[in-house]
């Protein structure tokens, strides 16, 4: 069961459990196909007392500093034939006002809090929709699960759920691991490492580590974070806020892979993927493209203007992901965006070149001769003047093999070569690196070529021969 994650973050998640050696006894099933379930529940705690209308909106919540951590709205004592017509409500559990809350921990062993300190928490938006601490209780109980097994900082999470469990006459064992925290108290969460298990495997390291490398200088080089923000992701903005200005965060990408635009403007090529990749059946794929449309409808537009504001706050470059159309880029650059990650035709291509944005395309494209998607080939790009930048897209020794392609059939080296060194260094603000130039970082790799293959022979890191 995969909950409220993008297409991307699903992905990458099944990969890396097929490279623990997790397989899978069922189909994979998204949550989003149990909505009506969900809903169901929902509707029978509002008829056995259990929850309430509120028709309190957002603004009234906020203005009310005090109801902030424990909401107990009015509303939950207020009869049927006293709500007003004609105006929408959420539906909140109604937790019990007095008494004290029990849970039994496998690891932490008798955990009490009184439930005058658990909040009426929203299981049903305006708009009908379920919230993940419904959604996510209901699902257990659905799969028979026997053991939760969460981080400590989720057992408010475990008691705000109780009351869903003791209606459905579900008891699971619970387990919540205590978290490990850096010397200044903050959490090593996923978020601060690397962003998928798959990252374990091409690296070892955690984020954190590497920051506490760097500063003992213990690198070859130097390492900053680009963060791939899916806007319609339903946890994005908890996410990012676990960033702060320590986190040498330098690009921030506004990426949106919802089916029928822009990377998968052709749902045949997503298609293909979905039903080779993970034998998905077509009633599956399409279950599937409802739950990221639904996702984009209800976060896309907010998510967006809330990661644009991240970015400045980190003051990192935020670039756009995957513009397809001149409105896409018209867009971006009314975003202030200067860098286009990707452009999947040669049309959004040529009006980035118009606004003055760079655009950046994947070396492992150029080197395979075209896009995985059906997209725009870098080599197109290349040929109409229209490319600045080749980036890693997750295959690092791709970038030398394809500047170098570049080079010799362009016949100009130094342009090729700008492309992963001095103009990737301008756009992101490193100015003390990418040229050989007095006074700059001595950033340096000697090669040699062999048929038309670059060879590498020396590198000098910040003048320190490295390899």
């Amino acid at each position: 069961m995969l909950g409220s994650v993008s297409s991307a973050t699903a992905l990458s998640i099944i990969n890396g459990l097929e490279w623990l050696g997790i397989n899978f006894s069922k189909p994979i099933t998204f949550q989003s196909n149990n909505y009506k379930q969900h809903i169901d529940v929902a509707n029978q705690l509002l008829s056995k007392n259990l929850a309430y209308k509120c028709f309190h909106d957002s603004n009234y919540i906020k203005s009310n500093s005090s109801l902030k951590n424990k909401f107990k709205s009015e509303w939950r004592d207020i009869p049927a034939d006293k709500y007003p017509k004609d105006k929408s409500f959420s539906i909140r559990l109604k937790s019990p006002i007095n008494g004290v809350c029990r849970i039994n921990d496998k690891i932490q062993g008798l955990v009490e809090v009184k439930y005058e300190e658990i909040d009426d928490y929203i299981i049903l938006r305006s708009d009908g929709s379920p919230t993940f601490l419904l959604s996510s209780a209901v699902d257990d109980y659905n799969m028979k699960v026997t053991d939760i097994i969460r981080g400590d900082d989720h057992l408010t999470n475990s008691f705000r759920q109780k009351v869903i469990f003791d209606f459905l006459e579900y008891k699971p064992n619970f387990a919540h691991i205590s978290l490990i925290h850096n010397e200044n108290n903050q959490k090593l969460s996923k978020r601060d490492n690397a962003p998928s298990i798959l990252e374990y495997k091409s690296s070892g390291y955690l984020s954190q580590a590497i920051n506490n490398l760097s500063k003992d200088d213990l690198f070859k080089i130097d390492h900053f974070i680009h963060l791939r923000a899916e806007i319609c992701s339903e946890n994005l903005i908890d996410e990012l806020e676990e960033f702060n200005t320590q986190d040498k965060v330098k690009i921030v990408s506004l990426m949106d892979h919802t089916p029928g635009q822009r990377q998968f403007r052709d749902v045949s090529q997503f298609k293909l993927y979905l039903s080779g990749k993970f034998g998905l059946s077509e009633s599956q794929i399409q279950q599937h493209f409802s739950y990221l449309k639904d996702l984009q409808k209800m976060y896309g537009k907010k998510h967006k203007s809330e990661t644009i504001k991240f970015s400045r706050k980190l003051n990192a470059v935020l670039a756009s992901h995957d513009d397809t159309t001149i409105s896409d880029v018209e867009e971006s650059y009314s975003q202030g965006i200067n860098l286009a990650e990707f452009p999947t035709t040669l049309e959004a291509a040529i009006k980035c070149r118009s606004n003055n944005m760079k655009v950046i395309m994947g070396a492992p494209n150029l080197v395979r001769g075209g896009s995985h998607s059906g997209n725009v080939s870098a080599q197109s790009l290349i040929d109409k003047g229209l490319l600045d930048i080749l980036s890693s897209d997750y295959v690092p020794s791709s970038l030398l093999m394809a500047s170098i392609m570049w080079g010799i059939k362009s016949k100009n080296l130094p342009k090729s070569i700008a492309a992963v060194t001095a103009n990737p260094c301008k756009v992101t603000g490193l100015n003390d690196r990418g040229m050989i130039q007095e006074g700059l970082k001595a950033d340096l790799v000697r090669l040699s070529i062999k048929k038309d293959l670059p060879i590498i022979r020396k590198v000098w890191a910040n003048g320190r021969e490295v390899a």
